[in-house]
């Protein structure tokens, strides 16, 4: 059993290692055809491109934003409670505990905290 897992594993290294290899050698291409030359599948549309040359990784780093956003926020959260500060610091609890907050939006916060921790 601890083999197949450990094949599994190794599989799906060398796949990722062969997409990299893929979209690194449609990038250096020097004939202007916008397309991605996949060794495991057909070759790839000019969309197909865009996505895993430029839309993916700017995805990829917006989100590394979002989350450091989030991390910062809770970081505040625990040192001002830690330093008695109460919810003044906390910006989900201060927008979990104000007035207009619905029922919907207390949730929307809830599942994204538990979501990102």
């Amino acid at each position: 059993m601890q083999y197949k897992v450990a094949q599994g594993r190794i599989d799906i290294t060398k796949a990722r290692w062969i997409y990299l290899e893929d979209v690194l050698a449609a990038k250096a291409r020097k004939d202007g055809i916008k397309r991605i030359p996949w060794s495991l599948k057909e070759e790839s549309t000019e969309w197909d491109y865009k996505w895993h040359t430029f839309y993916r990784p700017l995805l990829v780093k917006l989100v590394a934003v979002l989350c450091l956003g989030l991390s910062v926020l809770c970081y505040l959260g625990v040192a001002g409670a830690m330093a008695g500060y109460g919810t003044r610091v906390s910006v989900y609890a201060t927008v979990l505990h104000s007035r207009n907050t619905d029922g919907v939006a207390a949730i929307v916060i809830i599942i994204v905290g538990l979501g990102y921790a």
